[in-house]
């Protein structure tokens, strides 16, 4: 998109309202760009910033690993989805939160 065309304005509030309307959301932004844009989601609860690209590289390969882990045990389960998953688990510690991960100015 165009520079001034609302990306990261869309992009914040879209998060604010997903972390506020669910408790089990936990966001991370991997800031390619040395964290500067990144700013406007310090204050939004449930988000983790990764500024380095090094730490970025390491969070992209643990995300990558736990989502591999996650659809073992979804299929082991004989879920379909996460939200199948959870509805079968009764207690808390066994429920699967949700991840959303925001990869902001990866073109630089």
């Amino acid at each position: 998109g165009l520079t001034g065309g609302g990306k990261s304005t869309f992009t914040r509030m879209m998060t604010a309202v997903l972390t506020f309307n669910n408790d089990d959301l936990s966001v991370s932004v991997l800031a390619l760009k040395g964290g500067m844009e990144a700013q406007l989601f310090e204050d939004i609860k449930g988000v983790r910033i990764v500024s380095e690209p090094k730490n970025c590289q390491m969070e992209l390969e643990n995300i990558k690993e736990l989502l591999s882990e996650r659809m073992k045990l979804i299929a082991a389960s004989k879920c379909k989805d996460i939200t199948d998953y959870n509805k079968k688990k009764f207690e808390a510690k066994e429920k699967l939160d949700r991840k959303l991960i925001i990869v902001d100015e990866a073109s630089e």
